[in-house]
């Protein structure tokens, strides 16, 4: 199952990715911080949707736009 390798800390973003996909993490409830990599431009709607258990994401200055919800539905944020 996909979610047991996933680790708590998500910093491994390549740096090669320049956007973040809507619905990418959707439900993922073992995300607790998200360190997007510098070259991101751009965080899609509802990317990190319904990740109850997410409370740190360190965005770079490289990122744009963030679409509305990116973020929704994420209590302890």
């Amino acid at each position: 199952m996909l979610l047991n390798i996933i680790p708590n800390i998500l910093n491994t973003v390549p740096n090669n990715i320049t956007i973040i996909g809507e619905n990418l993490f959707y439900g993922f409830d073992c995300l607790k911080e998200v360190i997007i990599s510098n070259g991101v431009t751009t965080i899609k709607g509802l990317a990190f949707f319904e990740c109850p258990n997410l409370e740190k994401v360190i965005i770079p200055r490289s990122v744009e736009i963030i679409e509305a919800k990116s973020f929704a539905g994420n209590d302890q944020m």
